[in-house]
């Protein structure tokens, strides 16, 4: 199976690294900030009811290794 690294999804996204290490392994990827685990990658998905991106901070706090987000973070 392909590795897949955080400058792979930036890259294929055209996106931008706000913070961290662009050559970490992305292994599990959770749009559920409630179920991140310690090393996922959490995928705020913006939804009808919900906006998946508003949950960024619940997901470092349970330990995400990387935030991919469709808005910029909120100060």
């Amino acid at each position: 199976m392909h590795s897949l690294y955080v400058h792979d999804v930036v890259r294929l996204c055209s996106g931008k690294i706000l913070w961290g290490n662009e050559d970490l392994e992305l292994t599990r990827f959770v749009t559920d900030s409630r179920k991140v685990n310690v090393g996922d990658v959490y995928v705020g998905i913006c939804g009808e009811r919900v906006d998946g991106n508003d949950f960024y901070q619940e997901a470092i706090d349970k330990g995400a290794s990387c935030l991919i987000l469709s808005k910029e973070l909120k100060n």
